[in-house]
């Protein structure tokens, strides 16, 4: 006799009259209580219903289960038994688990497909609306409210001239940056007097990441080199050490980098050989605006999301990279091989492989000047951190060079040189002057009282112990009295740190 909840033998055995099944009588109660009604057949059931079953006095025999060898062994297989089905049903639900997984990642693998989709076919969008505007237009400038939007920056205008906000937006920057130079007063300390005679390397130096490379762009204090593969690694100019940059993907028509804000965060601009401007591999920049290889990007030095783009064939724009919207573009003469934009953030000045300079005003969108210099070629220019001073590189048949011209006095100051000079670097002073040439930096400083330029290394320029030939470089240090630090990078891929000094 047991009890019909329990399965043990009831120690006060009751029986329900609606069921007829055996309870252990405190637990019947309990049920009663709670539920009111028969716990076999759901019947109503009351205390006073329960019928009491007399039972003998004497005690009962001791169950006979696992006190023979053969009733353990039936004890043990009813356990396997119970394991086995359980573990059958943990397999069955592992397996349909597993299946509910393969649709869930099927389902997410189709919607990052269709996702894709709609990206290519919005910049297809993009490119077509821009082409048809540029047809309209016959090359002609378009006034912006002769074109229409949706709302999601999906149309790029092309137009002769900023728009008055944008202009106003450059010229308040402008007055700020001149008031913040002006107000800085970065000195020079290398005395004139002092020769700078000796160059070592120093700090560590690391194994090159590759055997050649394509591209080397600056961007404060890394150097992103791309190699003939098409990869890109950083040198970090603080820590003299390499590291991979997961951010840009693998392309063998990169041709220059740079940094730029993006939907208000710091975000990646990559130019190709083929004109295309991307942003964070994924967003393009002012679809179908160059054709050739990009020379310069030059993100404006307290705007941010406004980024001027130069190509080799001298068609230039500048963009808003928040917005996406090319906000005006024009040309210049072909075969560019460089650019620099102001301290001040409102001139653009380009250089063309024929030796002339032109400057743009960003606020007019108008070449506000040309400096030319006949029979020459040029290779570089940069504008002086002081904001008056221009600085070309120059190279002719008989001779090589570099110009100084001051934009104050719309004069200029040729300095001979012995080789010929690839890139341009400044101190922050402005006073000194680094060409770098295959593999020699040549020194040119001003002096302050007799009002010239002097070069320092005469006759006898510093020969730079590095695999490879130069390509760029980027000032380290220029605190230190009498000496000066540059990161110096060459075509192999190989950037070191030399200290320049007087021994």
């Amino acid at each position: 006799m047991q009890c019909a909840i329990s399965g043990l033998p009831p120690k006060i055995p009751v029986v329900s009259p609606k069921s007829g099944s055996i309870f252990e009588k405190e637990l019947i109660q309990q049920y009663i209580n709670e539920h009111h009604k028969d716990p076999i057949n759901s019947e109503p059931l009351t205390l006073e219903e329960l019928i009491e079953i007399k039972v003998s006095p004497y005690q009962p025999p001791r169950q006979p289960t696992l006190n023979s060898i053969p009733s353990l062994l039936s004890s043990l297989q009813n356990e396997w038994d119970s394991v086995a089905l359980e573990l059958f049903q943990l397999r069955k639900q592992l397996d349909d688990t597993r299946k509910e997984l393969s649709t869930a990642l099927y389902h997410h693998d189709a919607a990052v497909r269709v996702a894709s989709k709609a990206i290519k076919q919005r910049d297809e969008a993009r490119a077509a609306l821009q082409e048809l505007t540029l047809s309209i237009s016959n090359g002609k400038s378009i006034e912006p409210e002769q074109v229409t939007t949706n709302g999601d920056n999906d149309v790029q205008l092309t137009d002769s001239a900023p728009s008055e906000e944008i202009a106003q937006l450059i010229t308040s920057a402008n007055e700020e940056l001149f008031a913040i130079h002006k107000a800085q007063k970065n000195k020079v300390n290398v005395n004139i007097t002092t020769p700078l005679g000796a160059i070592h390397a120093v700090g560590k130096h690391e194994s090159k990441p590759y055997k050649r490379i394509v591209a080397s762009s600056i961007v404060g204090g890394e150097v992103f080199l791309t190699s003939s593969t098409g990869l890109t690694s950083v040198y970090d100019v603080e820590s003299q050490s390499y590291h991979k940059n997961d951010l840009i993907i693998k392309n063998k028509n990169i041709s220059i980098i740079t940094e730029v804000l993006h939907n208000d965060s710091t975000s990646t601009l990559v130019g190709a050989s083929t004109g295309d401007l991307m942003i964070n591999n994924d967003v393009k920049l002012g679809v179908n605006v160059h054709q050739e290889a990009l020379v310069s990007i030059l993100p404006h030095p307290s705007l941010k999301n406004l980024v001027f783009s130069i190509d080799k064939s001298g068609t230039y724009a500048l963009h808003d990279t928040n917005t996406l919207v090319t906000l005006f573009q024009g040309k210049l003469n072909s075969n560019i091989v460089g650019a620099s934009i102001h301290t001040d953030g409102a001139l653009v000045a380009v250089a063309d492989g024929d030796g002339t300079i032109s400057i743009i005003d960003l606020r007019s969108n108008e070449v506000v000047k040309k400096l030319e210099t006949p029979n020459s070629e040029l290779s570089d220019v940069k504008f002086g951190p002081n904001g008056y001073w221009l600085i070309g590189a120059y190279s002719s048949a008989s001779s090589n060079f570099i110009k100084v011209w001051d934009l104050r006095k719309d004069s200029s100051e040729t300095i001979e040189l012995v080789h010929k000079a690839h890139k341009i670097i400044t101190d922050k002073s402005s006073q000194l002057v680094f060409t770098l040439g295959d593999s020699t930096v040549e020194i040119a400083q001003y002096n302050k009282k007799g009002k010239e330029w002097v070069l320092k290394t005469t006759n006898d320029p510093l020969k730079v112990e590095i695999d490879g030939a130069i390509v760029d470089g980027v000032l380290v240090d220029d605190s230190k009295e009498d000496e000066i630090q540059l990161a110096i990078v060459s075509d192999s891929s190989s950037v070191r740190q030399f200290k320049i000094s007087n021994n």
